[in-house]
C-alpha cells in the first residue's frame, strides 16, 4: 500500500535539504562510482555519474544538518530501524527507470521525500502517478515498482529516497545505515 504525507518538513527545513543537496553533490560524488544504472537522459547520456548512485557510499542521515530535520520525523514514523538516506538530483530529461529496491519478500518500506522542481513530474507506480507537493513523503513496501519520468524543464527535480529496514534487516550489507534508536535517557529521566 503507498502511504503520502503531505507536508512533512516545513518550507524552512526543505529550504535548508535543498541548498546542503546542492552544495553537496559535487563532493558526495567524490566518494565512489555511480553504482545505478537505472538514471538516464533522454539526451544521449548514460544518466552516469548521478547524485542517486552514490547511495552505497553515503547517507545523508549522517550528516548532522539533515540528521536534525529528518532524524526525529524518521523515528516518529517508523520507530526503532536501520535506514539509509539519499539524495536525487534530476537536470532536464533526466529520469529514473522502473525498478524496485529488493526482489524477495523483506521486512522493509522504502520511500521519497520531494523537495524542489516540477511538482507534475512526480513518482510513477503501476498502479498509477502520484504528484507531489514540496514537503511530500511518499512510502510503500520496498518491493513495489516505482518510477520517475523524464524532467521536461530546466528546473533542478531534487527528492531524498530512503530504505528503512527493520528487524536488523540490512545489518549484514555494506550499506552505510544509520540505526535510529528512540533516546532512553529522557524516558528514565521522565520516570524519576
Amino acid at each position: 500500500m503507498i502511504q503520502t504525507i503531505e507536508n512533512w518538513v516545513n518550507e524552512e527545513e526543505r529550504k535548508t535539504l535543498v541548498d546542503y543537496i546542492i552544495n553537496n553533490e559535487e563532493r558526495i560524488k567524490k566518494l565512489g562510482p555511480d553504482l545505478y544504472g537505472s538514471t538516464a537522459s533522454l539526451y544521449g547520456s548514460t544518466g552516469k555519474d548521478s547524485l542517486t548512485g552514490r547511495w552505497t557510499v553515503f547517507n545523508f542521515l549522517s550528516d548532522p544538518i539533515v540528521s536534525q530535520i529528518l532524524g526525529p520525523k524518521f523515528l516518529s514514523l517508523v520507530g526503532e530501524a536501520h535506514i539509509t538516506v539519499w539524495a536525487n538530483i534530476f537536470r532536464k530529461g533526466e529520469y529514473i527507470g522502473p525498478h524496485k529496491h529488493f526482489h524477495e519478500t523483506t521486512n522493509m518500506v522504502s520511500g521519497n521525500l520531494f523537495l524542489d522542481g516540477p511538482k507534475d513530474i512526480g513518482t510513477c507506480f503501476t498502479c498509477g502517478k502520484r504528484e507531489s507537493g514540496y514537503g511530500t513523503l511518499v512510502y510503500f513496501p520496498a518491493t513495489t515498482v516505482h518510477w520517475v519520468d523524464p524532467n521536461p524543464t530546466d528546473e533542478l527535480r531534487i527528492s531524498m529516497a530512503f530504505d528503512v529496514h527493520f528487524n536488523n534487516a540490512g545489518e549484514d550489507t555494506n550499506l552505510p545505515l544509520i540505526h535510529l534508536v528512540p533516546e532512553r535517557e529522557s524516558v528514565l529521566k521522565a520516570a524519576w
